[in-house]
């Protein structure tokens, strides 16, 4: 019976000891990832919609006027329409019903490629979010500091390689990707019912 009761207060005495070797820090990423909002973890497997731009207002907000020789090309572009689809593998935007060839209208084909690629890098650049691999999960490996202004995470793992800058709140102000590509993302969130939700601006990555 002695015996027996050595064992369990053995037993016992390891158990705080296995307790107190969890990294808290996991801990604190554990509930960072929860106050996203991140359809594709859910039931979300994926969606499509129409994707429109105001040309004309773009060329004044630029430019401050659209300038007559660019008018045709104006025009052109707004009579277009286009759609976007996304899932887990990113977006694609396409013109609906077919595209169109826009040789003959001057800069209309540049001006038309960059406003794809404009939708689909920001969507794709959401993505991570939408599907909550931003903060780092397992097997990717991350060093947490903690700031006056939040928190510092630095990620590295299999074609990762990034550091996040958090608010005391864990709400997101930028990222610094190194891999799998170069890019600067800089974020603000609206609340919802889901959590954070995400706008995202693209920028070139700095050099």
């Amino acid at each position: 019976m002695r015996h027996l009761s050595l064992i369990l207060i053995s037993l016992l005495a390891c158990l705080p000891a296995r307790s107190q070797s969890a990294d808290p820090n996991d801990a604190i990423m554990s509930k960072a990832r929860g106050l996203y909002d991140a359809p594709f973890t859910r039931q979300l497997v994926s969606f499509d919609c129409s994707v429109q731009f105001d040309w004309k207002k773009h060329f004044i907000n630029t430019l401050g006027t659209v300038p007559s020789a660019a008018l045709p090309t104006v025009n052109r572009l707004q009579s277009l329409s286009h759609r976007v689809f996304v899932d887990r593998s990113g977006a694609a935007v396409s013109e609906i019903p077919r595209a169109t060839d826009l040789s003959g209208t001057s800069h209309a084909a540049d001006l038309e490629a960059a406003f794809r690629a404009i939708v689909s890098s920001g969507l794709n650049a959401w993505l991570p979010f939408a599907t909550s691999v931003i903060l780092p999960v397992k097997p990717t490996t991350f060093t947490l500091q903690h700031l006056d202004s939040g928190f510092k995470v630095v990620m590295t793992g299999v074609n990762v390689s990034a550091t996040l800058d958090l608010l005391p709140d864990m709400r997101i102000v930028s990222v610094i990707s190194e891999r799998p590509q170069p890019q600067h993302f800089v974020t603000e969130f609206t609340s919802g019912p889901n959590g954070y939700g995400i706008v995202v601006n693209v920028q070139a990555p700095e050099k």
